[in-house]
């Protein structure tokens, strides 16, 4: 039931656990099923460090922006939100 990204995203529940974060089944705002894949940002480090990671991600987030193929899960949206960064993915 959590809400993220001013309530545009529901949490439904966690589907997966892994060593770089989480992945959690959710409703968009218009109640379709997507899948947000969490990571934390790093927290306690020097603020370079912490900018380069954001810059990855959101570098890295673009770039799967741009692939569209009929076997590759779609990126819809991408976000930060409280330290953490969020991948939202068509749900197959």
């Amino acid at each position: 039931g959590t809400l993220l990204k001013d309530c545009r995203y529901e949490v439904i529940e966690q589907i997966g656990v892994g060593g770089q974060g989480n992945a959690y089944l959710c409703f968009d705002e218009s109640r379709q099923k997507v899948v947000l894949k969490e990571s934390v940002l790093p927290v306690f480090v020097n603020m370079n460090v912490r900018k380069s990671a954001l810059e990855q991600f959101e570098n890295e987030a673009r770039l799967l922006r741009q692939l569209d193929h009929d076997q590759i899960v779609k990126l819809q949206d991408f976000f930060v939100e409280d330290h953490r960064t969020y991948l939202v993915l068509e749900h197959i």
